[in-house]
């Protein structure tokens, strides 16, 4: 068992971020928390946060741009890569507004798996793709925002439904068994925060053809990064679960118009779609406690800095200096949180003065 180092030279990895307007948007300082400023604070000085959000973006256009998204390995190597799509994909077909981003259900499961198969992808070897599911949505707050944005949008009618999103975060879960991918179920973790049971995740949709399956990954209530509890509401109404041989169904589903009104879950969202800060904060802990689980050599405190810290004193020593016995041993500092197995890190193990193996970097390239 080999120590970590406290410090490389290496270049940083990235923790790419690939979505639509909702990882677009998730660096807003529009929002009392933000995703991306959270997890670069996390992660910083260890991996480079990188947003590759397209608003707007169905699977299909976000396939096709996905190329020009990643780098080219021998530049930079990709570590984490979050893929989160599925809010245009789920709009209704044919409804108003604007050109049509809807992507049939079956087209969507081929469009993930493709980004997953992807050269582009593939090429950065170890890389770690989390799945995110399509998010819920209220369907009040929506109609409302629709109808302001679209005013010859005629009443009651409504360009996503709550039931017919929740098929689209049912097609990520089943890739991730099929494809032993992690996924992080934000659709999940949002309607359990809002009180209701985890089944209702399930939809109820009639068109839809999909099959319960297990959430694989750590739930909101055990989650290490909790989103803030004090939004709880305790009139939150637990939905009636209908079970089947094939499948689970919510009655009715959470977040649309036929089912009460629940200012937890409204909380979540800007406009009923896009998440508020609230709604990034449930994200982030889900993420983290994803990470915590899966990959417990990859959180921050596992993973070396970016450059020697300012007051390690042998690191910054001129060449041909002397050091005392009990300085030059602080020179490999051993790093907080523990050791980690070979291979975890591609960065150079830091021995003697940081000039010292800044001249060994030089002579090696």
């Amino acid at each position: 068992m080999l120590s970590q180092p406290a410090y490389t030279l290496a270049p940083t990895d990235q923790f790419l971020l690939f979505g639509d307007s909702i990882t677009q948007q998730c660096f807003s300082p529009n929002t009392a928390f933000s995703f991306g400023a959270a997890l670069a604070d996390t992660y910083v000085r260890r991996l480079d946060i990188v947003n590759h959000g397209l608003s707007g973006y169905n699977t299909t256009q976000a396939l096709q741009a996905l190329p020009l998204c990643m780098p080219e390995p021998e530049v930079t190597k990709v570590r984490f890569m979050t893929i989160f799509f599925g809010a245009n994909d789920a709009r209704i077909a044919g409804s108003p507004g604007g050109p049509s981003q809807t992507v049939p259900l079956n087209e969507f499961k081929r469009n993930i798996k493709a980004m997953i198969q992807s050269p582009s992808v593939v090429a950065h070897e170890d890389i770690r793709i989390i799945l995110i599911t399509t998010p819920p949505i209220d369907e009040r707050t929506l109609s409302q925002t629709d109808h302001e944005k679209y005013e010859h949008l005629p009443r009651n009618t409504l360009r996503r439904t709550a039931a017919h999103t929740a098929t689209y975060a049912e097609a990520v879960r089943s890739l991730g068994v099929e494809l032993d991918i992690p996924v992080c179920d934000i659709h999940t973790a949002m309607i359990a925060r809002a009180g209701y049971s985890r089944s209702a995740s399930i939809s109820s949709d009639p068109t839809s053809s999909s099959t319960s399956t297990t959430t694989r990954r750590p739930s909101a209530s055990t989650s290490r990064y909790p989103a803030n509890p004090s939004n709880a509401s305790s009139s939150s109404t637990t939905a009636t679960i209908i079970t089947t041989a094939t499948s689970v169904i919510a009655s009715p589903t959470p977040g649309s118009l036929d089912s009460p009104e629940n200012p937890t879950l409204q909380s979540f969202f800007t406009d009923g779609l896009h998440f508020s800060g609230e709604g990034y904060r449930v994200l982030f802990g889900e993420v983290m406690s994803l990470i915590e689980e899966t990959w417990p050599s990859q959180m921050p405190a596992r993973l070396p800095l970016r450059l020697p810290p300012w007051d390690l004193r042998p690191a910054w020593q001129t060449a041909g200096e002397d050091l005392p016995e009990t300085r030059r041993e602080s020179g490999h500092r051993q790093f907080a949180g523990g050791g980690g197995s070979p291979g975890d890190e591609e960065g150079m193990r830091v021995e003697g003065t940081f000039e010292a193996v800044v001249r060994e970097v030089r002579r090696r390239a």
